[in-house]
């Protein structure tokens, strides 16, 4: 698993873009699916490489989304994709107990020639 640091839930979504994690999923029947719904991913279809956690602050605000959230950057079968997790509203054990089954792994860089 790779140990970016960010400062921000603001910061981590633009850094993770930049590194070509530019598709969102979302979770619905039991698995993570592309906003289109047209691919659904299964825990065997990914592999966790990072995840970062900002808890909600007094300085944080809902139109800012900058606290109580959760993002997972995922290596997919066919590219790379992020789930948003807002954690403080509820904890959704079906949510839990997927990421629980996604193994972990080491994001490989992109090399440029």
């Amino acid at each position: 698993m790779n140990f970016q640091q960010y400062d921000s839930f603001k910061q981590a979504r633009l850094g993770l873009e930049k590194r070509g994690f530019v598709t969102s999923l979302d979770f619905r029947q039991g698995a993570l699916g592309t906003a289109d719904r047209t691919t659904t991913y299964h825990p065997t279809d990914l592999k966790l490489v990072e995840y970062h956690r900002f808890p909600r602050t007094d300085k944080s605000s809902s139109k800012e989304l900058e606290g109580g959230k959760i993002i997972f950057a995922f290596e997919t079968t066919d590219g790379k994709a992020t789930f948003i997790n807002d954690y403080e509203d509820r904890l959704d054990l079906r949510i839990v107990s997927f990421i629980d089954k996604v193994p972990i792994g080491i994001s490989r860089p992109q090399l440029s020639y």
